[in-house]
């Protein structure tokens, strides 16, 4: 927003407003699928549930019911659990918070409880967003299996190309005093 010619430009993921005042949903995979809590873009899951999106049931699929996408119709795509490093990590090292993602949230309706503000989802047009997109797309995928057994395919999500973009930031060294380069 814009308030008297100062302008926030709520660099950090959550926050919106005038001021940066107001806060609204973390971008995590698949939001969690309603399973946990969204928080810098780790998703802290609900007893029972495990996995980078909360759709692993943590019980014998007797106790619990198995994940919506879970099927078993072919082909048959595994889904690995990838150590943070290789995708959801990044999320915690975005530059703004709408780096790295392929959506982000602003506010379309503040009321005065934040917890009834309506929200509105907008995508970004960066290379990077397919790989969220995939990651999410196939970890809800009625083709998703969580037996690697019964796979015909695997899909590794590592969220590489925001890795280039951190590198190819300007750097003071390199831009402002070092010889041979503009």
């Amino acid at each position: 927003g814009q308030v008297d010619g100062f302008k926030c430009s709520c660099l950090y993921e959550g926050l919106a407003g005038d001021y940066c005042e107001l806060s609204v949903p973390h971008v995590c995979v698949n939001q969690c699928n309603n399973r946990g809590e969204c928080k810098g873009g780790f998703c802290h899951c609900e007893e029972g549930w495990l996995g980078v999106d909360c759709s692993i049931p943590s019980a014998p699929p007797a106790e619990v019911e198995a994940p919506e996408q879970a099927s078993s119709q072919s082909p048959l795509i595994f889904v690995y659990e990838m150590p943070p490093q290789f995708n959801t990590n990044i999320l915690q090292r975005r530059q703004t918070g709408n780096s790295c993602v392929h959506r982000h949230y602003s506010i379309i309706d503040a009321k005065p409880a934040l917890n009834n503000s309506a929200f509105l989802s907008s995508y970004s047009g960066w290379y990077y967003t397919s790989e969220m997109f995939l990651h999410e797309y196939f970890l809800r995928s009625p083709h998703r299996t969580l037996d690697p057994n019964k796979a015909d395919f695997f899909y590794v999500p590592v969220y590489g190309s925001c890795n280039i973009q951190l590198l190819n930031e300007p750097s003071p060294r390199l831009t402002g005093g070092a010889k041979g380069f503009k």
